[in-house]
């Protein structure tokens, strides 16, 4: 499936997206929401949490109003704890 085809990543992420190699699904789970969000601020993209929530959600094939408070916490945490 390509990006621009799961839920809550339009044309504009979808072509963020391209720029670090992810074109679609498979290589979006590879990745994972975090990596490919921390990736993208690494690179420069001017992403915030909105995006971290949609990659996550898009993941879970569900929309992005439904993420669940655990689960955003949980991300926040993944994106401020040190890789080994």
């Amino acid at each position: 499936m390509k990006i621009i085809e799961m839920k809550n990543l339009g044309p504009k992420s979808s072509k963020i997206l391209a720029n670090i190699g992810i074109h679609t699904k498979d290589q979006l789970e590879k990745t994972g929401a975090v990596d490919t969000y921390l990736i993208l601020k690494n690179q420069g993209y001017n992403v915030n949490l909105n995006m971290l929530y949609a990659l996550e959600s898009a993941l879970l094939d569900i929309n992005v109003n439904h993420l669940s408070n655990d689960i955003k916490q949980h991300l926040q945490s993944a994106i401020k704890a040190p890789k080994l």
